[in-house]
């Protein structure tokens, strides 16, 4: 007699409308571990009505939240007035209440009726409801971080809710989860030495999006960049250098796609600078693979990332990619000079940018030469390795 599936819970709080590298791991997860045989619940906790932006494989998203607003509603409006309600004393835990205490509640609900052998949770919030959902339920849960865990459990992150009671309530989270995944091996080091034995390195899986790879006189003189249009991101400093160097480069042209809050903070920097014909914000595309085979180059500026996964997809599509040493997630990925560039921020970011692009851009020869050895990043990342990995993390939590 065959043994019984793998009932396998995902939980993440925001999906519908996304298009992060988190919101996509989730899905490609779920998929990957039902291929593999499990059986597979997807579950949020979301007020969009925005349909989910990456493939879900046929899997069913069971939405918890019982009020969907509409676009012509504007959002939650509820969330909204809760954000004007003062963290401190008892008012702190109300708000806790309001804003994921309902979340952890649908989301014990939900297991105590579907009883599943093992939850994974994505990101802090449903790190949070689910640990603290499985108190009474003896289901263990594996805790999936996918960014700097300073920076998204840290006391004092100015990520994620500011409430001190969710802050070290999700920082409890994660120290009560059975099991921790960080993407990257420095990233453990935050973690206590208790924690640090109940983790493991689970990077991203790391492919080509398109279906061949593209001979480089097919490329154009693109300087690329991808995500969202956030302060993190800091796609000013890309702005910023092209204002100085468009003109030694008049062939060249820098494309953003991504969508966010800053979107009009940079099209307004694009436009003071002059820029609107060689700097172009693109949105959202849901054909980045063919993107990546246009481009010579990928720039990202970021202050830090988890995994830097358009850096990692770019150079799996034979691109060079440019990043700041500096930059946790970006430079445990590239190796400077050899398939691709890590800049000193000193004496400026600003500064530091603008020169690096000017010796990139001035040798297409050795762009070439460093998108070919980039390539191989596909080879460390596979995405059936990383499957694999996942399948024995789950069968350990049962073990």
């Amino acid at each position: 007699m065959s043994s019984p599936r793998i009932r396998v819970t995902f939980v993440i709080q925001k999906l519908l409308g996304l298009t992060g590298g988190a919101e996509r791991m989730f899905l490609q997860t779920a998929v990957s571990l039902a291929k593999l045989g499990m059986e597979i619940d997807l579950v949020i906790y979301d007020t969009s009505p925005a349909a989910p932006q990456f493939d879900t494989g046929g899997l069913t998203i069971t939405n918890l939240c019982p009020i969907t607003s509409t676009p012509r509603e504007g959002g939650n409006k509820t969330a909204g007035r809760l954000k004007r309600i003062p963290h401190s004393g008892p008012v702190g835990h109300l708000k806790w209440a309001m804003t994921h205490g309902m979340f952890e509640r649908a989301v014990r609900k939900h297991l105590k009726r579907t009883t599943p052998d093992v939850v994974i949770a994505f990101l802090p919030p449903a790190i949070t409801a689910a640990v603290r959902a499985v108190a009474t339920l003896n289901i263990p849960v594996i805790a999936s971080t996918h960014n700097v865990p300073e920076h998204d459990f840290g006391l004092d992150s100015p990520r994620w809710d500011q409430n001190p009671v969710y802050r070290t309530r999700a920082r409890a989270a994660l120290s009560g989860a059975t099991k921790i995944t960080v993407l990257l091996e420095d990233f453990k080091r935050w973690l206590t030495a208790e924690e640090q034995t109940r983790t493991t390195v689970m990077p991203n899986p790391v492919q080509r999006l398109s279906p061949s790879p593209v001979q480089p006189a097919d490329r154009e003189n693109i300087v690329l960049a991808v995500g969202r249009l956030t302060d993190i991101k800091r796609y000013h400093l890309l702005i910023g250098a092209w204002a100085q160097l468009h003109e030694d480069f008049p062939e060249w042209r820098v494309d953003i796609y991504g969508e966010g809050d800053l979107r009009a903070d940079l099209s307004a920097q694009i436009t003071a600078h002059g820029l609107g014909d060689v700097v172009r914000l693109c949105g959202v595309t849901s054909d980045i693979g063919a993107i990546y085979d246009r481009a010579r180059l990928l720039c990202h500026p970021a202050a830090f990332e988890g995994f830097g996964l358009s850096v990692a997809e770019a150079m799996a599509h034979g691109i060079p990619a440019m990043g700041f040493a500096d930059c946790a997630g970006i430079n445990q990925l590239i190796t400077s000079r050899h398939d691709g560039f890590l800049i000193d921020p000193a004496p400026t970011p600003q500064a530091a940018l603008t020169a690096s692009l000017h010796s990139a851009l001035s040798d297409p020869a050795h762009l070439e030469k460093l998108g070919q050895r980039a390539q191989k990043i596909a080879q460390t990342y596979q995405a059936e390795k990383i499957a694999m990995k996942w399948e024995t993390l789950v069968r350990d939590c049962l073990s």
